[in-house]
């Protein structure tokens, strides 16, 4: 599996290949302590750059280290065309395609973990996924089969109660 590295401040950012596929994603490891948590977050709009995504990473890197992916047509790896076509108001071609992304989640975020670890941020760590909005309903797939992830919490809409429960979940796998 191939994949590249960069910084850019305090971020890592990286690509890989996942199923021939290029991902785009980041983390942020500002925590110290060996056996962290490492927690994949999937935002609202699948994308790895999002206010959200900012928000955990502003509020949790002090106990654990945080990575975020652009999950297929989202992000860096929308199409105009395809991405309308597949996630836009009323469309009908999400159901057809709806096994083929699930499973391109899941390999994405597994091939994360694996490069992650390759890479030191998550070797013998807790991993955790946390999805909200479309980056939940494209992982419900991986949930049902999560290997090598210890925990993964899924929300349609996650309001700030809600991620202070996942949080806490996510600091007692440590």
């Amino acid at each position: 599996m191939s994949s590249a590295f960069h910084s850019r401040g305090d971020e890592l950012r990286f690509t890989l290949s996942s199923r021939g596929d290029l991902v785009r994603g980041r983390l942020v490891d500002r925590c110290d302590n060996p056996g962290r948590p490492l927690v994949i977050v999937g935002g609202p709009s699948g994308s790895a750059d999002h206010p959200v995504i900012d928000r955990i990473i502003d509020t949790w890197t002090d106990w654990c280290a945080v990575a975020a992916i652009d999950l297929p047509l989202c992000g860096a790896r929308s199409g105009e065309k395809l991405t309308e076509l597949v996630f836009g108001p009323g469309t009908t071609l999400r159901d057809p395609f709806a096994a083929d992304l699930e499973a391109q989640v899941a390999h994405d975020l597994r091939s994360t973990a694996q490069v992650l670890a390759e890479r030191g941020a998550s070797s013998g760590v807790k991993l955790a996924f946390v999805g909200l909005g479309l980056s939940a309903e494209l992982a419900r797939g991986f949930a049902d089969a999560a290997e090598p992830f210890d925990l993964v919490s899924l929300a349609a809409a996650g309001d700030d109660a809600w991620l202070a429960e996942t949080a806490a979940r996510i600091r007692e796998l440590a």
